[in-house]
Formats: structure tokens, sequence, C-alpha cells
């Protein structure tokens, strides 16, 4: 079973940005399709740039999205696994 350890009650916007940029560096090498427990992402790096979008267009009331960058993170977290297998 999957747990999001991920999750906080408030980022701080220097922890998201981190989170960004280490997708934007690292958009090319993304799986296509991921599978996080129950989870299944059939375009992973369409996902993750709507997310970062949303995110970022929304930094003062971030709080509202700390759900999808624990999800983000996840995203991460299995997409680096991911890339050290190949």
């Amino acid at each position: 079973m999957v747990t999001n350890n991920h999750f906080k009650k408030q980022t701080t916007l220097k922890e998201r940005e981190e989170c960004y940029q280490w997708f934007e560096q690292h958009m090319d090498s993304l799986p296509k399709q991921l599978e996080i427990g129950s989870m299944s992402i059939d375009d992973v790096p369409k996902t993750v740039k709507r997310f970062i979008r949303k995110m970022r267009n929304q930094k003062e009331d971030a709080s509202i999205f700390e759900g999808q960058f624990a999800v983000l993170q996840m995203i991460r977290e299995f997409a680096e696994k991911t890339m050290k297998e190949q």
C-alpha cells in the first residue's frame, strides 16, 4: 500500500518552486505513464504541467492546493525511482 508522506498543511513558496523546477528540468525524462498504488496517471508530463500551472497561478492562496502539491511530490518520488531503474 502506498502512503502519502508528503502532505503538509502549509508549504512555502520556496519548497513549491524547487519542486516545480525539478519537474521542468526533468520533463523530457518523465515516464509517460505511472501507477502509484491505485492511482493511474496516463500522461504524466501533461498532468504535471497542469498541476504546476494551476498552483503557480494561486501563490497567495496556495494552501487550497496542498493536496495536489502532495500528489505532485508523490509523482516526483515515483518518477525518480522509475528513472533510476532505466
